[in-house]
């Protein structure tokens, strides 16, 4: 059972790591289509923008899936909590 819930905090870890990868990748667009008036660009950050919102709402329920159903404790209901707030950033 704690091993499911260790494979699940680290998919979610690793999710968090490529929304994080995607915003990086979003703001440097932005600068991009700002500096240049870059049209293309915009539309690039508009997409990148729709990942994330869909990403936020898969890590989302799986923390809440998480929470429900593995009820973690102490450090690992932290990491849980954390991650929750690291998505709505």
């Amino acid at each position: 059972m704690r091993t499911q819930f260790t494979h699940e905090l680290i998919a979610l870890t690793n999710d968090l790591t490529l929304m994080c990868r995607l915003a990086h990748d979003s703001l440097e667009r932005v600068v991009d289509a700002l500096a240049g008036a870059d049209l293309t660009a915009a539309y690039e950050v508009f997409a990148l923008e729709e990942q994330l919102h869909k990403m936020h709402g898969t890590c989302e329920a799986r923390t809440v899936a998480l929470l429900a159903l593995q009820a973690p404790v102490a450090r690992d209901l932290r990491h849980v909590v954390t991650a929750m707030q690291i998505a709505d950033q």
